[in-house]
């Protein structure tokens, strides 16, 4: 509960992060803005999903230097059904939430409060400003770089970047705007070469879906604020059947090495479902008992990846036994 004076809000309960083998789920949006109706029609589908906590792809207003923007766009939507006072909820900074001293005053993050990183349960989460430009805060790049670098964040089983303004945009209104082109040439070539699994991104009011050099790129700009609708570009990543100019948000189901999203939207129709197997890989064995003096492996991982077995004698010097490449369907095995 909050005390404010002698005022006091009710008591509501909230679940604090899980351990690491706890299946999990998390809500995505962005570009709430003005809409706080669409944001209110979304929750309920969240609340009956299970999520756990909530990320947003920034724009949380309409004005960052507006105190009724934050009242009324941001904090009283987020009551709706106590989802707020009872689900964590993160998220980027957008353009319009900008660097305004609200921004920060309203906001308790992680970090320095505009880049930041977590584990939740068995995956890495980092958050990046795209108010921070390379060339105007080097800082940010230096940081990413040594964040996607760590062993801890490339042990996870995934890795998820979130930010706001998007690398490839197809829809704009207005024109001229096709993406980001500073995040397409300072951040894209870091997603790919750390393997990150996931970026999810707003400012381009649509959903779209695609991959490009083993990275999922998911636009969920459609919390709230007026649809993109007109065509500025074709990018190859985006597959027209996985765009929708509709309100929306994602719904990401992390258990074990899977990772399950799931798009919905604002009357809970399913627009987009796939999943992603972590690139750690499993090594276990196919049966219990031996045939002819032979044990078959089962190794599950992400597909298009090479993984080398090696086995040892004595835990010290250690040779290889083979090179699988996981298929796009199946499991290889190994003996």
């Amino acid at each position: 509960r909050v005390r404010s004076g002698g005022t006091l809000s009710a008591t509501y309960t909230f679940r604090t992060a899980p351990f690491r083998n706890t299946p999990f789920a998390v809500a995505w949006w962005g570009d709430s803005q003005v809409g706080p109706t669409v944001l209110r029609q979304l929750i309920p589908s969240m609340l009956a999903r299970g999520v756990d906590w909530m990320g947003v792809a920034g724009d949380l207003v309409s004005s960052g230097g507006s105190l009724y923007d934050w009242q009324t766009y941001w904090f009283s939507a987020l009551e709706y059904r106590n989802l707020a006072q009872t689900h964590p909820a993160l998220f980027a900074r957008g353009n319009h939430d900008g660097e305004h001293p609200y921004s920060y005053a309203y906001s308790v993050l992680p970090g320095n409060g505009s880049w930041f990183a977590f584990d939740y349960g068995n995956s890495r989460f980092i958050f990046l400003d795209t108010e921070a430009s390379t060339s105007a805060v080097p800082e940010q790049y230096a940081w990413l770089t040594n964040e996607l670098a760590r062993p801890e964040t490339q042990n996870a089983a995934f890795r998820v970047v979130c930010f706001h303004k998007l690398p490839y945009a197809n829809l704009w209104n207005g024109g001229g705007y096709t993406g980001e082109t500073w995040v397409r040439n300072d951040w894209v070539p870091l997603f790919a070469q750390y393997h990150v699994d996931a970026v999810i991104n707003g400012h381009s009011h649509n959903y779209n879906r695609g991959m490009t050099n083993g990275v999922t790129y998911l636009v969920v700009g459609g919390g709230g604020g007026a649809l993109d609708y007109e065509r500025v570009a074709y990018w190859p990543l985006f597959p027209l059947e996985y765009e929708f100019s509709l309100y929306h948000y994602g719904l990401m189901q992390i258990s074990g090495q899977v990772l399950t999203w799931s798009a919905f939207d604002n009357t809970d129709q399913l627009l987009d479902r796939f999943t992603l197997q972590s690139r750690v890989p499993l090594l276990d064995w196919r049966s219990a008992d031996a045939t002819g003096g032979v044990l078959p492996l089962a190794i599950t991982g992400k597909p298009g990846t090479t993984y080398v077995l090696e086995h040892s004698s004595n835990l010290a010097a250690w040779s290889s036994v083979a090179t699988n490449t996981i298929p796009l369907r199946g499991s290889p095995t190994a003996t």
